[in-house]
C-alpha cells in the first residue's frame, strides 16, 4: 500500500473540536500491484488507538481512515459527503503528502471534475442529521417554554 495524502479530519478541521475531542485522519492510497492482480485490495482501511467497542473516543484517542483511490474516485462521483469533504479540506491541514503527492495535486486541481447534479448521497446525510438533531432542537424549544412558563409565574 502506497498512500498519496493524509490529512487532518473532522472536529479540528470543521473549528469544532473541544478539549475532549480526539484526532482524526483521512487519506487515500494506492493498493499494493499483487493485491489489485489477485482482487484482494481493500477499498477502504480504518485504524484506531480506542480498542472498546461501543465506546467514546477520548482526547489521546485517534481514527484513521484510508481509501484506496478507486472507491475514493467512486465516492467522490456519487457525492459522498465523506469524499467532498476530503477534496475540500485546505492544505494546512494536510499532514503527510507521500511520494504519489503529485496524485492528489491533480486531483483537487480538477475537483470540480466530480461535481454532480446526483443529490442521493447529500439528502440522505442530511436527513440522518435531521433526525439525529431533530429531537435536540424540539427538546430545547420545550425547556425555552418551561423557562418563559416560569418567567411568568415569577412576576
Amino acid at each position: 500500500m502506497q498512500e498519496i495524502v493524509r490529512m487532518e479530519f473532522g472536529s479540528k478541521v470543521y473549528g469544532t473540536s473541544i478539549p475532549s475531542s480526539d484526532t482524526d485522519y483521512a487519506g487515500i492510497f494506492i493498493p499494493d500491484f499483487r493485491d489489485i492482480l489477485l482482487g484482494r485490495a481493500p477499498k477502504h482501511i480504518n485504524e484506531s488507538t480506542n480498542k472498546v467497542i461501543d465506546s467514546k473516543n477520548a482526547e489521546a484517542d485517534t481514527d484513521i481512515n484510508l481509501y484506496s483511490l478507486k472507491y475514493f474516485i467512486d465516492m467522490a462521483l456519487e457525492g459522498e459527503i465523506t469524499a467532498v469533504d476530503i477534496l475540500h479540506t485546505p492544505e494546512k491541514y494536510w499532514v503527510t503528502k507521500f511520494p504519489y503527492g503529485e496524485i492528489w495535486n491533480n486531483i483537487v486541481y480538477n475537483r470540480d471534475k466530480f461535481y454532480t447534479n446526483n443529490n442521493k448521497a447529500l439528502i440522505g446525510y442530511a436527513r440522518k442529521q435531521a433526525s439525529k438533531y431533530g429531537c435536540s432542537s424540539s427538546r430545547l424549544h420545550t425547556v425555552n417554554e418551561v423557562i418563559r412558563i416560569l418567567e411568568e409565574l415569577d412576576k
